[in-house]
């Protein structure tokens, strides 16, 4: 929570959790989780992934431990059409909700079920966009981190050059898209390697 009376996803899961189980206090009590000043931002990248007419944007997390909420702001060339963020797994968020505040600015917040949150190693969230050839280039940058992204620096990466396939480390199935479905539905997996 940050305290500062403007609200974030944290304000939000430090509601879920006292109405749940009286765990959770606002600024008087201390703020929702750890001392906001024992916490250390994680570093975060940006990677990109053309899939066809397709751009996908994922936020990765390098550091340790879990969080409880995130929010930030992603800024994207507006001949992007977007269709959808996802989770970096099923079921990883309670909540994870978008809105569009500009023109090519999107705003992203998302809190865990209690004992359920991601971890700060790996992938947050990807942001697919539809996109056509003369607009599959420019830069997207990511920024006003709160919550359990707060205090990392902002963010860029180019469009251009962007990886064709993903740099993935590990085998990773994407929730299918969309869901429900009818009567076609799409499955996105990562592979580090070609395989069978």
């Amino acid at each position: 929570v940050d305290c500062s009376g403007a609200p974030t996803p944290g304000d939000a899961y430090c509601i879920f959790r006292q109405w749940l189980d009286q765990s959770c206090t606002f600024c008087a009590g201390g703020g929702a989780g750890p001392d906001a000043t024992s916490v250390i931002a994680p570093s975060l990248a940006l990677r990109v992934v053309r899939e066809g007419d397709e751009i996908v944007v994922v936020l990765r997390a390098n550091g340790a431990g879990t969080m409880d909420a995130l929010g930030l702001e992603l800024e994207y060339p507006q001949g992007l059409a977007l269709i959808g963020v996802e989770s970096p797994g099923k079921d990883v968020y309670a909540a994870l909700q978008t809105r569009t505040v500009a023109p090519g600015r999107l705003r992203i917040g998302a809190y865990a079920d209690a004992g359920h949150a991601p971890s700060v190693n790996g992938d947050l969230v990807a942001v697919r966009f539809r996109a056509n050839a003369a607009v599959m280039h420019g830069t997207v940058k990511a920024g006003k981190f709160v919550d359990g992204l707060a205090g990392a620096p902002d963010l860029a990466i180019s469009l251009d050059g962007s990886a064709v396939m993903p740099a993935a480390t590990q085998v990773v199935l994407h929730q299918n898209s969309p869901n429900p479905f009818n009567p076609r539905t799409s499955i996105r997996f990562e592979l580090p390697d070609a395989m069978r």
